[in-house]
Order: C-alpha cells, then sequence, then structure tokens
C-alpha cells in the first residue's frame, strides 16, 4: 500500500498538513494535520510499504513496543483509508 499521488505534505510551525492536488483532490478536498508521529508514517506511505514494515520502522525511530506502534500505523492507515488516499 502507499498514499496516492498528488498527496502534498507541508510544514506550518510545528506542525505537518497534508494536502492534495490533482487525482488525489478528486477523492478529499481539505486538509489533515499530523503530528510527528503521523507525519512519519505518512512519509513513509509515499512509498510501496505494508503495515508490518510502517510499525517495525516506527519501533525503531521511537523505541515503542509492537503493539503501540501498531495501534499507531492503523489509526493513520484508517484516516487515509476514510478519506480514499491510499492505493494497494
Amino acid at each position: 500500500m502507499r498514499l496516492k499521488d498528488g498527496v502534498i505534505f507541508t510544514k506550518v510551525a510545528d506542525e505537518t498538513i497534508v494536502v492534495t492536488v490533482g487525482e488525489a483532490a478528486e477523492a478529499f478536498r481539505g486538509m489533515i494535520k499530523l503530528n510527528s508521529t503521523g507525519a512519519f508514517i505518512a512519509e513513509h506511505m509515499l512509498q510501496d510499504t505494508t503495515k508490518e514494515e510502517l510499525a517495525a520502522a516506527l519501533r525503531q525511530e521511537y523505541e515503542v513496543d509492537e503493539a503501540t506502534a501498531m495501534e499507531a500505523v492503523a489509526s493513520i492507515v484508517e484516516k487515509f483509508e476514510s478519506v480514499e488516499l491510499i492505493r494497494e
């Protein structure tokens, strides 16, 4: 899975904002505010990946346990799936 083309990240002060352009904007017109963990996961979703790979990267970066990492990944993936920004 990965984010669709046209998903753009931008920093505003200390926050990461996700907006869409092009084809991705047809599915979602708006913005999503992400904390640093969400931004880390989303940036890794610009490439093909799996939930397990995302959780492993998160565990390494933030030194959290597997359950915490999988919960964070599931939350972000669910958010992006709900606005149709993920392609398989």
